[in-house]
C-alpha cells in the first residue's frame, strides 16, 4: 500500500509538471498571438511564425541539474524580488 502511493504520488508530480509546462508555452503563444494581431507589419507575422516554432521545440531542464544549491536559491531570490517589485524593475529598464 506504501509502494502504491509513492508510485500514485511520483504519477501525481510528473503530470503537474507537464501541466506546468504546457501552462507556460500557452501563455507565451497567447502572448505572441495578441502581438501578432495588433501588429500590422508582414515581418511580425515571420517573428511570430519563428517563436512558435522555437517554443514548440522548447525542452525543459530541471535548474537543481544544472546549476549548485546556493545558485539555484540565488535564482529564485531573484525571480521572487522581481515578482515583488514590478515598480523598481520598471525603474531599471527605464534607465
Amino acid at each position: 500500500e506504501r509502494q502504491l502511493l509513492q508510485n500514485l504520488n511520483e504519477e501525481v508530480e510528473k503530470s503537474v509538471l507537464e501541466l506546468l509546462q504546457t501552462a507556460w508555452i500557452c501563455s507565451l503563444q497567447r502572448q505572441n498571438l495578441t502581438n501578432l494581431i495588433t501588429s500590422r507589419c508582414e515581418a511580425e507575422s515571420v517573428v511570430a511564425c519563428q517563436r512558435v516554432s522555437l517554443l514548440e521545440g522548447t525542452t525543459f531542464i530541471d535548474a537543481h541539474k544544472v546549476l549548485q544549491y546556493k545558485e539555484v536559491q540565488a535564482l529564485g531570490d531573484l525571480l521572487g524580488w522581481l515578482r515583488d517589485t514590478p515598480h523598481l524593475m520598471a525603474l531599471c529598464l527605464m534607465l
